[in-house]
């Protein structure tokens, strides 16, 4: 299906690595040109290189994206360098691992910050751009912490929550200016935060790693986690023209895991 990405604009935030680099290379191959921002110079230099291997025009904003001035900056660099906005995905702020009793006041404050006010602030700052422009795409990767109960996620189901409701108010107010506001919701996603999650689901009776996985693979029904490359490939339809009218709602890609929580 052709997007109708040629020759648009898209800024993805937390390009570096994982979901946020596999978005950066979707829209690519749709003839999009993107902004890429990370907080890593390496990540990001090597995200560039294989961007501007499918031929479109890329700029790069090292910065910390959870700042007003990180995410200005990458706003700026699509708009002045690489000419409007037409999309934005905003792929920030893991939220660190743990019960509700586990986590301190500063774990609570910086993830909010990092995730659910970065977030936030991509958006206002988008906005005015993609409705000088006609209408954009807006999308907020999230997690399905919100649906499936983790005793180890209990922060990403608390922010996960926050956003959605935040997006719903977003998507309502701009879709005059027809511009769309999502959140896309994955489960587990073979990226390197999965390692990471492997390690907190461990059991003090596992012998290796390879018992928890089975354990959080046996709770998707499709059997396996999601690679980078599919949710990116749902991102962008949703930013895209294409997926306009989806709005103000949260696009579930888990395997059924979140089907199967609530069954």
């Amino acid at each position: 299906m052709n997007l109708g990405l040629e020759g648009r604009v898209a800024a993805i935030a937390g390009a570096g690595a994982g979901i946020g680099r596999a978005c950066a290379l979707a829209f690519a191959d749709e003839g999009c040109h993107v902004a890429l921002g990370a907080r890593r110079g390496d990540q990001l230099a090597s995200a560039r290189a294989e961007v501007v291997a499918r031929g479109v025009r890329v700029t790069e904003t090292c910065a910390d994206l959870a700042t007003d001035a990180g995410f200005s900056s990458l706003i700026a660099a699509a708009v002045d360098e690489l000419g409007g906005l037409d999309a934005l995905v905003i792929s920030i702020g893991g939220t660190p691992l743990g019960g509700v009793d586990e986590l301190d006041d500063a774990s609570w404050e910086g993830a909010f910050r990092q995730k659910f006010l970065a977030a936030l602030r991509g958006v206002l700052l988008a906005v005015p751009h993609m409705r000088r422009g006609g209408g954009g795409g807006i999308v907020i990767v999230a997690g399905n912490g919100s649906r499936v109960g983790a005793a180890r996620m209990a922060m990403s189901a608390v922010i996960n929550g926050a956003l959605e409701r935040m997006v719903g108010d977003l998507a309502r107010r701009h879709a005059p200016d027809g511009i769309s506001v999502s959140v896309l919701s994955p489960g587990p996603v073979r990226t390197a935060r999965y390692d990471a999650l492997l390690g907190a689901l461990a059991a003090p009776g596992d012998a290796d790693e390879s018992a928890a996985e089975r354990r959080l693979l046996a709770s998707i029904p499709a059997g396996r986690p999601a690679q980078a490359a599919e949710i990116a490939a749902i991102a962008a339809f949703l930013a895209s023209p294409r997926g306009r009218h989806i709005s103000g709602t949260t696009v579930l890609v888990d395997g059924g895991q979140s089907g199967a929580a609530g069954s």
